[in-house]
């Protein structure tokens, strides 16, 4: 019998004790207020400058190049960037809109960055007034969005018949083309069919506890009463839908036709995929030991609260009541841990100086095969690009073969990153899913953990069954 680990109040905010976990357990649950896109007209954020320059267009094509110049700023807020499929476009308008299109962006937009592989189309920057730059992500994509001054900054509708049509063409543009679909609004993939359905099923606390964090009660709000949109996108292999980055307190306490949820997440999922592109040897059977045993980060611990002491004396960190520590990155602070300093030190660095990167140093020591793999990695690929390559293979294990699998099976399941959230009574089968397209995927079979509120979770198997 395997027993795996649980969830307990340590990994929640303080305010949620035992007590208060207990009597949040019997709170009455609701569904989701899903907005379904062919119903709803959702609203975009815009910019005035914008708005000004889509109405010098003259014609039916006002309509369109106003709207796609929405969708456009959105995807700018958002990554800092955004790219337009020339050809996609066309498709769903005409040559002539096309035209005037590109002929606008040309005067509020610069071209940066290589060409978009599959779309050979190259990413644009707006150049408006009242934009800032956020702070650079710690995940190496190197995606930082931009916050628009209020005085420019606009929310306006695009009507749902229009955004329907629109994914519409998208799609059959896509199909034709032998292109991936990044986007379902209803349901026509698999990945796509899986988390709607599961999102259906999902209910959450009717009230929370007091004294939670305001993001959270907001979310909370929103979840129930404004409404999300029932959209799920894929983005750089993973799932972002209405529940992604979801608050862990509401996450927990949410419950799958009427069960508490279960998160089945991979150990270091990045090393893992990294690992695995290895040849054979003693370095690599070293490291796949460490991954298998769930406590790769272990040694990476005592080097990584030096580093951050040292960071706190000159006031670039510090650590708060609850001792997690904060880092200064671009002039904010940011909530960091040993696994977030060593995606940042040893995968998707910038600084590339020894003190800077100690954990490097110390990877180069304990794992040396799979130090110089990354290094490999890194004389080829930026640390976006590098971040880009792990999650699309992660997302060729969750996305496109473990979700898939457990839905076919009659399980209700979602991605989590770089993991799956299913109702606890499919926990074993929901571990030996994954064990098994690992295995496939990797060629061992990593350290895989159950988290969720039960006081106990108790698999009566040991090992992949595959």
């Amino acid at each position: 019998m395997a027993h795996f680990e649980v969830a307990d109040d340590t990994q929640l905010p303080p305010i949620l004790d035992q007590e208060t976990l207990a009597m949040c357990r019997e709170f009455d649950q609701i569904p989701l207020k899903l907005l379904e896109p062919s119903k709803t007209d959702f609203e975009y954020p815009s910019h005035r400058d914008l708005e000004a320059l889509a109405d010098t267009v003259k014609g039916k094509a006002q309509t369109a190049i106003r709207y796609e110049l929405r969708l456009c700023f959105k995807d700018f807020l958002r990554d800092g960037q955004f790219t337009f499929s020339t050809k996609r476009f066309e498709f769903v308008h005409n040559a002539r809109v096309r035209v005037k299109f590109v002929e606008l962006l040309n005067q509020v937009t610069e071209v940066i960055g290589k060409a978009v592989p599959n779309r050979k189309c190259k990413p644009r920057v707006f150049s408006l007034p009242g934009l800032t730059k956020k702070c650079t992500t710690d995940n190496g994509s190197g995606e930082s969005g931009f916050s628009c001054d209020p005085v420019y900054l606009l929310s306006l509708p695009i009507p749902c018949e229009w955004q329907s049509i629109r994914n519409s063409l998208w799609t059959d543009y896509c199909t034709e083309n032998d292109l991936p679909q990044n986007l379902d609004a209803n349901g026509h993939s698999d990945w796509g069919t899986a988390t709607r359905a599961m999102l259906a099923a999902t209910t959450v606390p009717a009230s929370l506890p007091p004294g939670l964090a305001t993001e959270t009660v907001a979310r909370h709000k929103q979840l129930t009463e404004t409404g999300v949109p029932n959209i799920v996108l894929r983005k750089h292999g993973r799932l972002l839908h209405p529940l992604s980055n979801q608050s862990k307190v509401i996450r927990r306490l949410s419950k799958i036709n009427g069960c508490f949820m279960i998160e089945c997440d991979m150990h270091a999922a990045y090393p893992c995929l990294i690992v695995s592109e290895l040849p054979p040897g003693s370095s690599k059977s070293k490291t796949i030991r460490a991954l298998q045993s769930g406590k790769f980060w272990g040694p990476f611990e005592r080097v990584f609260q030096e580093h951050m002491t040292r960071l706190a004396q000159e006031g670039r960190a510090y650590r708060d009541a609850d001792g997690v520590w904060w880092i200064l990155t671009a002039g904010e602070f940011e909530k960091t841990s040993v696994k977030v300093e060593f995606n940042r030190q040893c995968l998707f660095w910038q600084d590339g100086r020894t003190e800077a990167a100690p954990l490097k140093v110390l990877l180069r020591k304990i794992h040396y095969a799979f130090y110089s793999r990354v290094m490999e990695l890194r004389e080829k690929l930026k640390a976006g690009e590098l971040s880009n390559k792990l999650t699309k293979a992660e997302g060729s294990l969750i996305v496109d073969d473990l979700i898939p699998t457990l839905h076919r099976r009659g399980i209700l399941v979602r991605g989590n990153n770089d993991g799956i959230v299913v109702a606890e009574h499919f926990a074993a089968a929901a571990h030996e899913a994954m064990e098994c397209v690992a295995l496939q995927h990797l060629g061992f079979v990593p350290h895989i953990s159950l988290k969720g509120l039960s006081p106990a979770l108790e698999v009566n198997r040991v090992g992949p069954a595959c």
